[in-house]
């Protein structure tokens, strides 16, 4: 055992809890307490709830994949790129971590979008207002 060991006891840096919250089963409007610790102000306690975290979920799965288009569209290099693909990841990770707590999956909700947009597009116009005055004209 190093002689310092003693001065920075494990247990007293390391994160009291380190596990996936169950909030799968929330309503979306129930809300739930999230409780850390804050170095400077000490306890701190956020109220959310499910519909809270769904969009924070989007947001930052959102933000990641415009960081990675920002790189190529601006042709960024070097310290720059690596920055940017660093947030990326880590906003992906942050929401990855909040998905799988609330049994939420941002790319299957993706893909569920994007074929009812194509549907949508394949089917008539959906353009209600216009057939409306065009009833009207009738």
């Amino acid at each position: 055992m190093p002689d310092n060991e003693h001065l920075f006891p494990q247990e007293s840096f390391q994160p009291i809890l380190e596990r996936s919250m169950a909030l799968d089963g929330l309503l979306p409007t129930e809300e739930v307490c999230l409780a850390f610790k804050d170095i400077k102000k000490g306890d701190m306690k956020i109220l959310t709830c499910y519909g809270d975290i769904y969009k924070i979920v989007n947001a930052m799965r959102d933000y990641s994949r415009l960081l990675l288009l920002t790189c190529d569209a601006w042709e960024l290099t070097g310290f720059h790129r690596a920055l940017y693909e660093y947030h990326a990841q880590k906003a992906r990770e942050i929401a990855d971590k909040y998905q799988a707590a609330i049994g939420y999956d941002y790319d299957k909700a993706l893909e569920k979008c994007r074929k009812k947009r194509a549907k949508n597009k394949d089917g008539r116009d959906s353009d209600i207002g216009g057939e409306a005055l065009e009833l009207l004209l009738r």
